[in-house]
């Protein structure tokens, strides 16, 4: 139980570092992906024998991961009442969403391509 928190305790360890790191260096990436990328170098140079706890409890969080999804399943029947009715408004709402920081995105990303290329 002890070994697990500490490997928790180590992937959290991560995404507080790349967190850190970019808010002090404003790196343009989000702290979390930092880490993340930080944390797959340090399993790739640590080696097979060193990294293979660290990946268990990794394996063991995946596993528990659908339990995230139960308070949102538990919300969508509570309210359902209100999805019957605003439904349609709803999902419309999700898509332009999601559509406008996709095509934002898009457009800066081309905005930035070099002019040669």
């Amino acid at each position: 139980m002890i070994r697990t928190l500490s490997h928790i305790a180590t992937i959290a360890g991560f995404q507080w570092l790349g967190a850190a790191l970019a808010q002090h260096f404003s790196i343009p990436l989000p702290g979390v992906i930092l880490g993340m990328l930080l944390f797959l170098i340090f399993l790739m140079l640590a080696g097979e024998k060193r990294s293979a706890p660290v990946r268990n409890t990794g394996k063991q969080l995946i596993k528990l991961l659908p339990l995230w999804f139960i308070p949102a399943g538990a919300g969508i029947v509570a309210y359902s009442h209100v999805l019957a009715e605003y439904g349609w408004q709803l999902v419309f709402v999700l898509l332009v969403a999601t559509f406008i920081p996709f095509v934002t995105a898009l457009w800066i990303a081309g905005g930035r391509r070099d002019p040669e290329t």
